[in-house]
Parts: C-alpha cells; sequence; structure tokens
C-alpha cells in the first residue's frame, strides 16, 4: 500500500480509504469530531441537513436548485454515487474535480493521525473540506444512515429536512418505526426549524422537537401543495401561497412531496427572502438526477430504472409503473443489499412481473444471488433466473424482451449504477 504523500489519483485514495477502519459502518461522532476540530474549517453562512428513508437525495437536489437560483454558492454532499465518487460532493450544482478530492483527502490525513476514520467519515470531511476551501454560502447535508449518530451530525445545521420514516437500516437503527424515527430526529437543533415531509409522523419526531425545543414544521398542517388539473401545482405555508407552480422535471407526485418540503425549509430560514414564482419554476424545471424513475427507450423496449430498495420505495414504484406506457410484459433485474426487507419488496411489486431476474452485487454487503433467488421463488410461482453480475442479468434480460416489454432494473444503488453505464454503452454501439 502506497505511503499517503504518494497517492496522486483519487483511484488510489479511495482504495485506502477501504483500509483505514475494520468496519464499513460504524456509527458515532467522536472520531470525526476530533479531526473536525484539527481541520479548524471555515463557518458556513447555512448549514441544511437531510435525513429520513427515502428521497433524501432528491430534496437535496432540489434544494440546491433552488437556492443556486438565488444567487447562494450551494454546497451539496450526497451518498452513494451512481458512477463516480464525484458525484458526492457538488457546488453549485457540478461535481467537483479529482484534484479537488484529492487534495482534501490530503488535507484530513494531515489532521486524522491515529483517528480510525470510515470511509464516509473520511469522505463527509473531505466534503466539508472542499465546501469551505470554495468558500460556499450554504451547505446542505445529506446523512448517510440514521442520523444521531451519522457523520454529518457532527457539525451543526441551521436547519434541517427529515423526509420520512418507514423500516430500513434495522440492524442499526433499530427494527420499529418509533426507534429509527428517534435516530433519525438526533438531527434536530434547538430553536432550529425542521421540517418533516410526510403526513405520517412517528410520535418520537413530535416528542423530540417539543423536548429539544425545535420548531418544527409538518406537511398537511404547516405547509401544503395541491395538484391541479392542468399539472401545476399550488403551495403554501402560513402566509406564503404560490399558485400555479409548473411540474419538475422529476417523475411522480412524490417529488412534489419532496419539493414541497424543500421550499418549507427555505421559508423557515432566517434572513432569506423566499424566491419569486419564477425562480421556483426556473431551478425545477431541469433537474437531473439519473437512476430515480428513469425511463430508457432501447430497442423498442421500455427500460426503467430506479434505486428503490425498501417497501415504501416500493409502492412508489408500482404506482408509477401503472401509469407508464407499455403493453408487453414486465422483465425484473434485481439485487439487494443484506439489510433490506426483500420479502416486502417483493409482495408489493410480485403482480406486474412477469420475469424475474436476480443478480450479485460488487459490494461486500450484497445478498448472493443464489440466496436472493431463494427468498424470492419461495413466495412466487414465477421463474427467478440467476446471474453472477449486473452486466450478465442486463445482457440476459435484453436477450428476452420484445418490442412492447419493460425491463425494471432496481434494488439498490449498485444495480442501477452499473445498468446505467450498461444502457449507455448500448446507445453508444447503435
Amino acid at each position: 500500500m502506497k505511503n499517503s504523500k504518494t497517492l496522486d489519483s483519487l483511484e488510489d485514495w479511495l482504495v485506502r480509504l477501504e483500509t483505514l477502519s475494520s468496519i464499513e459502518i460504524n456509527l458515532g461522532l467522536e472520531r470525526v469530531d476530533v479531526v473536525l476540530k484539527r481541520l479548524n474549517l471555515k463557518k458556513f453562512e447555512y448549514v441544511i441537513s437531510i435525513a429520513g428513508t427515502n428521497g433524501k437525495g432528491s430534496t437535496a437536489a432540489i434544494l440546491s436548485a433552488l437556492l443556486k437560483e438565488m444567487s447562494f454558492c450551494v454546497g451539496s454532499y450526497t451518498s452513494p454515487h451512481l458512477h463516480k465518487y464525484n458525484e458526492r460532493i457538488n457546488i453549485n450544482g457540478i461535481s467537483v474535480s479529482d484534484e479537488q478530492i484529492v487534495q482534501a483527502f490530503k488535507r484530513v490525513e494531515s489532521k486524522r493521525q491515529t483517528e480510525p476514520l470510515t470511509y464516509f467519515e473520511y469522505g463527509t470531511l473531505a466534503a466539508l473540506s472542499i465546501f469551505a476551501e470554495n468558500r460556499v454560502d450554504i451547505a446542505i447535508l445529506e446523512v448517510g444512515l440514521g442520523g444521531r449518530l451519522d457523520a454529518v451530525n457532527a457539525i451543526d445545521s441551521n436547519a434541517c429536512v427529515i423526509t420520512n420514516v418507514t423500516l430500513d437500516h434495522r440492524q442499526w437503527l433499530g427494527n420499529d418505526i418509533e426507534s429509527i424515527a428517534l435516530e433519525k430526529a438526533g438531527i434536530m437543533r434547538k430553536n432550529k426549524p425542521v421540517v418533516f415531509g410526510s403526513k405520517t409522523v412517528p410520535s418520537n419526531i413530535k416528542k423530540h422537537a417539543h423536548k429539544i425545543g425545535s420548531d418544527l414544521l409538518l406537511a398537511g398542517i404547516d405547509y401544503d401543495f395541491l395538484v391541479n388539473e392542468n399539472g401545476t401545482w399550488d403551495w403554501y405555508c402560513k402566509s406564503i401561497v404560490v399558485n400555479n407552480i409548473k411540474n419538475l422535471s422529476l417523475n411522480g407526485i412524490h417529488q412534489i412531496e419532496n419539493a414541497s418540503a424543500a421550499l418549507a425549509l427555505i421559508a423557515s430560514l432566517k434572513n432569506i427572502n423566499f424566491p419569486s414564482k419564477k425562480i421556483i419554476n426556473r431551478s425545477l424545471r431541469d433537474i437531473v438526477l439519473p437512476g430515480r424513475q428513469e425511463v430508457v427507450c432501447l430497442n423498442d423496449v421500455t427500460w426503467l430504472l430506479d434505486v428503490a430498495h425498501n417497501p415504501d420505495a416500493a409502492r412508489v414504484l408500482y404506482d408509477t409503473i401503472l401509469k407508464l406506457d407499455y403493453d408487453g410484459n414486465l422483465i425484473i433485474v434485481v439485487g439487494f443489499l443484506m439489510d433490506k426487507q426483500v420479502s416486502s419488496f417483493v409482495k408489493i411489486i410480485h403482480s406486474l412481473v412477469h420475469r424475474w431476474i436476480v443478480c450479485d452485487l460488487d459490494h461486500p454487503r450484497a445478498i448472493p444471488a443464489e440466496k436472493l433467488s431463494f427468498l424470492i421463488s419461495s413466495q412466487l410461482d414465477k421463474p427467478v433466473q440467476i446471474t453472477d453480475s449486473v452486466m450478465n442479468a442486463l445482457s440476459h434480460a435484453n436477450s428476452i424482451a420484445n418490442p412492447g416489454d419493460m425491463v425494471l432494473v432496481t434494488g439498490s444503488f449498485y444495480t442501477v449504477g452499473p445498468a446505467l453505464k450498461w444502457i449507455e454503452l448500448q446507445i453508444q454501439d447503435k
């Protein structure tokens, strides 16, 4: 292994970071706190933290687009990535360069000393360092896992969004909604606004906000939206009303829910003027989020790619499929990580699926394809094809799909990411 002083490429650094800690997920703020103090970074004008089970990345992208259009310099840190690590760290919607990340890693390494940072902790500190170096006004930080003990929570936020709370990551966060909600509520701060983006509100969200004195804004009570017959939507929050907002570039009513929460968050920020409808429309029309209900047509076959990996996301995906225009069979290519509720996911979506193809994923926590096949086939009376990689699964789906069919690729970022690359190559070869 190269010494950190001789590491020049981002790829070399990422390989090295995987060796710094023997534990992939090691929740706790102590290690990050220590190194963060040593870095002594410039403070940002605003820090916005985003937690929740689903929709964090979409909400971060929407907030970033809105605040950029309002003339702020905005840094956004999200995870995981689909193609390149650089996707995790954006300034004004543009991924930072390899060189910027390498230099940030070097700064973190110079202050780390003997602290055994995880891959995610190292990346979080590097992102904060890059934002400070580039003097961003607003840092938007997506929680990686949970909230209370996540590395992002080491820096105090001026406001936060919790998109929703459903069952996911139970191995680390708890086996019931209220336990998970309490972990996510850990990003709240005293006297600071927190927007909760779902109308289904766990008791612990309300209790913790009251306990520490956070200003809790609830969807459907403190703010809401209404979709109009012509496809536009209205939004209101306290004394602010915006009518006939144009539809987003992102598909699905759940994206309007995310945009609604983002607007409520901006309305809650002190010393910031709420954006005009013109700014809102301009911000929301060009947001691109690969792998979120992304539709591609290839050889008269519709390909739908979505990173859904839990039951609530599966329900949203189910509704989307029903609205799509295809007249053939649905073939699914799927891979999951170990902590996912495969049985619940399958139960929700199985009635739409004609053929199942499962694959091994390039991730240490992936469910082996053979085990995944057994989990699915034990519930269904349909065949399940086993493949040893995403690429082979896609090739098989492509070979059996007929014009008019749909191929759905889902279950994980680690399924959809390689699939997007594969589709790009197919389009280039045409």
